[in-house]
């Protein structure tokens, strides 16, 4: 499955897709959202849904800097419902 999923983000990214990884619930999905290459995620273990837009709780171990750096990829949150796309 994950071979399946990377490659989809991989696919996306050279049309120049925007990939969204949705129902990220646990740190584990949340790692594995990050391995395939997805750039932006929501889902309960992020933000529960709300309005004005809650903070995003990064889980603690994902958060420290030294992690970030040496997975080569960064999930950020997506702040907007809008499509960027024409």
């Amino acid at each position: 499955m994950f071979k399946l999923v990377s490659a989809i983000v991989v696919l996306c990214n050279e049309l120049d897709a925007v990939v969204v990884a949705e129902g990220i619930e646990t740190v584990e999905e949340l790692e594995a959202v990050i391995d395939s290459g997805a750039r932006f995620g929501q889902g309960y273990l992020l933000a529960r849904p709300g309005f004005p837009l809650p903070e995003v709780n990064w889980p603690a171990d994902l958060a420290s800097p030294d992690r970030r750096r040496t997975r080569g990829s960064t999930l950020k949150p997506r702040t907007t419902t809008k499509s960027k796309r024409r």
